[in-house]
């Protein structure tokens, strides 16, 4: 979960997450956004190359799975906007331990969620299989020999990369 605010130009502003949620995290003191995650820069401030943003990746990740496991993080729950609250405490949930609404929870709940939304998830395979495409892309056409990587410029090629899977000879 995100702690804190991020300070651009002496005033406090959120992130941006993919459920377009990230506005909570402006805050005048740090505090715990629940289901609320940041990864790269925003989480850890204007430092390092793209290579750090894999083992930084992998704690945010840790840290959804770990909310997921202990039923802090609840998939498919909407949120309540300013305003909508009815005012009876209930938050639309059916009290069947699936998250409300009959969703389910954990990865199963995750996945789901991406799914609905239309998210094609790249799993640590498919990143290996992007990441050996980059490398075969650099041995193949870079002007610089010692450059490690071509990296895609589209997503489509991306994921393609993603999903090919090699041939054994």
């Amino acid at each position: 979960n995100f702690h804190g605010a991020v300070i651009r130009g002496g005033k406090g502003v959120g992130g941006s997450s993919a459920d377009g949620y990230g506005d909570e995290a402006a805050s005048p003191s740090p505090e715990k956004v629940e289901g609320l995650y940041a990864s790269g820069w925003l989480k850890r401030g204007p430092s390092g190359i793209i290579g750090t943003n894999i083992p930084d990746a992998k704690d945010t990740v840790a840290s959804i799975l770990r909310d997921l496991k202990s039923g802090s993080l609840v998939p498919g729950r909407e949120r309540v906007e300013e305003g909508d609250d009815t005012g009876d405490g209930d938050d639309g949930g059916d009290d069947d331990g699936r998250g409300g609404r009959g969703a389910p929870r954990g990865r199963e709940g995750l996945d789901e969620l991406l799914r609905s939304r239309g998210v094609t998830a790249v799993d640590w395979e498919g990143y290996r299989r992007i990441d050996d495409a980059e490398r075969r892309r650099a041995k193949g056409g870079s002007n610089h020999p010692d450059k490690p990587r071509e990296k895609f410029t589209n997503v489509e090629d991306m994921m393609r990369a993603a999903s090919e899977v090699e041939e054994e000879e």
